[in-house]
C-alpha cells in the first residue's frame, strides 16, 4: 500500500512547479528517512524534472548520502539535472566529506568540452571555499574566452531551468542578479543587466508583478538604453507606478530608438490600465516632464484666458 512518502516521491515528476516545490518541502521535513528513496529517483529512469527535484530535496536535507548521488550527475547532459547536482555537491565543499566534491567540481570547471554555463556554475560552487583557496583556479581560468562572461551565462541557464518554478524562486534570482551586478566590473555589469532583463521578461510572461519594484528602479536609474527584457516587462505587467520612472528615462534619453521603446511601453501601460490624463501619475508627468508628456500624448492642453470685454474693463 502506497505511503504518504511514496505520494511525495511521485509528485516530484509533476508538471506543476508548485506541486513539486511542495513535495520537496515536505520531503525536507521528513529528512534522513527520505534520503534512500530520493537517491533511488536520481539513479532510476525518472524524468529529468524528477531527478532535478530529488537532488534539490537532497541538498536541503544535507545528508552526506546525497553527495554520493550527486557526483555521477555533475556531467549529466540535462542542464537542470547537472545544475541541481552541482548545487548539491557545492553544499559539501567545506565539510569533512568535501574532498571528492572539490575534486569533481574543479575538474568540471576546467573541462572545455562542457557548456560554459555549467563550468561557471561549478566554479561558483567552489567559491564557498574562499577567495584565497580558489585563487589559483580563478587565475587559470581568467584567460579562458568561454568563461569571460560565464557566470551570466550560468544564470541564464538557471532562469531557463526555473521557467516554471515558483515565483518566489524567480524573485530570489532577480535579487541575486542585482547583487552580482553591483559587484561586477563595468563590462560584466552590462552582461548582468541583460540577464536581469531576461528574468523580468520571464516574470512578465507569467503575468507576475512580484519584482515590479526592481523594474521601476531600473528605469529610474537608467542613463543608457536598457536591454529589451525590461521594456517587454514594463509593457506586459507594468502599472501606473511605472509611468513616472519611464517618463524620467525618456527625459534623459538621447537615443531615438530608446525613446520610441519607452513611448511604446508607456502607451501599453496606459491602454492595459485604462488610464486617463486624470491619473495622478500622469498629472505629475505633465508638470515635471512636459516634453515627455507631449511625446506620450498625455500633455495637459494649455489654457488661455479669454480677453475681457471692453464693458468689463470699464
Amino acid at each position: 500500500m502506497p505511503t504518504p512518502k511514496d505520494a511525495l516521491i511521485t509528485q516530484l515528476s509533476s508538471d506543476s512547479a508548485v506541486t513539486r516545490e511542495s513535495a520537496i518541502a515536505r520531503l525536507t521535513v521528513i529528512g534522513a528517512r527520505a534520503v534512500d528513496r530520493l537517491v533511488e529517483v536520481t539513479r532510476a529512469g525518472a524524468s529529468p524534472t524528477a531527478r532535478a527535484a530529488a537532488l534539490t530535496a537532497l541538498e536541503r536535507i544535507g545528508d552526506r548520502r546525497g553527495l554520493a548521488a550527486a557526483l555521477p550527475l555533475l556531467s549529466d547532459p540535462d542542464a537542470g539535472v547537472a545544475l541541481a547536482a552541482i548545487a548539491l555537491a557545492g553544499a559539501f565543499v567545506r565539510g569533512r566529506h568535501g574532498v571528492a566534491a572539490v575534486d569533481r567540481l574543479t575538474a568540471l570547471a576546467v573541462d572545455e568540452s562542457r557548456p560554459a554555463s555549467i563550468r561557471a556554475a561549478a566554479l561558483d560552487a567552489l567559491k564557498a571555499l574562499g577567495a584565497a583557496t580558489i585563487k589559483p583556479l580563478v587565475e587559470r581560468l581568467s584567460d579562458d574566452p568561454a568563461l569571460r562572461f560565464a557566470e551570466p551565462a550560468a544564470m541564464r541557464t538557471r532562469i531557463a531551468v526555473a521557467a516554471k518554478a515558483p515565483l518566489t524562486a524567480l524573485l530570489t534570482i532577480v535579487e541575486e542578479i542585482r547583487e552580482r551586478e553591483r559587484a561586477a566590473s563595468r563590462d560584466e555589469r552590462a552582461q548582468w543587466l541583460e540577464v536581469r532583463g531576461d528574468a523580468h521578461a520571464l516574470l512578465a510572461r507569467r503575468g507576475s508583478t512580484i519584482a515590479l519594484y526592481d523594474l521601476r528602479d531600473a528605469f529610474e536609474q537608467a542613463t543608457a538604453p536598457l536591454p529589451a527584457g525590461f521594456v517587454a516587462a514594463a509593457a506586459g505587467v507594468g502599472n501606473a507606478s511605472c509611468l513616472e520612472p519611464i517618463a524620467a528615462a525618456y527625459a534623459r534619453a538621447k537615443d531615438v530608438y530608446w525613446k520610441k521603446a519607452l513611448a511604446g511601453a508607456f502607451s501599453a501601460i496606459m491602454k492595459r490600465g485604462r488610464l486617463t490624463r486624470r491619473n495622478v501619475a500622469i498629472k505629475k508627468i505633465a508638470q515635471r516632464w512636459p516634453a515627455a508628456a507631449e511625446a506620450f500624448g498625455v500633455s495637459t492642453p494649455s489654457r488661455t484666458t479669454p480677453p475681457r470685454s471692453r464693458a468689463h474693463r470699464l
